[in-house]
């Protein structure tokens, strides 16, 4: 989408796995925050997030480029 240059695919991957895992985190706050316990700070989930979306493009354009 706003990606320019580089591996396309790579991008579409690493957006897939960062919405599982942002709904899987979200999930797991939901839960906690029943029993009224602070799981997780919404910035701390913000960071990692972005953190595995770069990861994760970043490792699939390097298993791209090798094959």
């Amino acid at each position: 989408m706003f990606k320019t240059g580089g591996n396309k695919e790579a991008a579409n991957i690493a957006y897939f796995v960062t919405f599982i895992y942002w709904g899987f985190i979200l999930i797991i706050g939901a839960v906690f925050e029943i029993f009224d316990k602070e799981y997780l700070s919404n910035l701390f989930i913000l960071i990692t997030g972005l953190i595995v979306f770069f990861l994760t493009d970043f490792i699939v354009t390097k298993k791209s480029r090798t094959k």
